[in-house]
């Protein structure tokens, strides 16, 4: 696990709806995904797999994380959804479950560590 880099495409910015960016992890394997929506006011931001290596296993994937502020004890919950097409195969929906738990440790221990 492990991102190695994460490239923004055709020198687009990273807040523009459309922009596509490459992610690379450590294994070598990458991804490219493209923003759909980015939402401040309500803290979610949605993208959808454009491209992969190894390729994925599913026609289409649709994913959302979304942040909501928990004011009793001031912290934040993280939810991170995916919607998949129909012909999406059921390891690769629990090799994506693994991922985004492995992805929201990464991110929890990134902010631990800036505080």
């Amino acid at each position: 696990y492990g991102i190695e880099s994460v490239e923004m495409l055709n020198g687009a910015d990273h807040h523009s709806v459309g922009a596509v960016r490459k992610i690379v992890w450590k294994t070598g394997d990458w991804r490219k995904q493209r923003l759909l929506a980015l939402d401040d006011q309500n803290y979610r931001v949605t993208w959808e797999l454009v491209e992969a290596e190894p390729i994925a296993e599913a026609t289409a994937v649709i994913s959302t994380l979304q942040l909501y502020r928990i004011t009793e004890n001031n912290s934040t919950l993280v939810a991170w959804s995916s919607d998949f097409s129909a012909d999406v195969k059921g390891s690769f929906v629990t090799f994506e479950q693994k991922s985004y738990h492995q992805n929201l440790i990464e991110m929890r221990d990134a902010l631990s560590k800036s505080k």
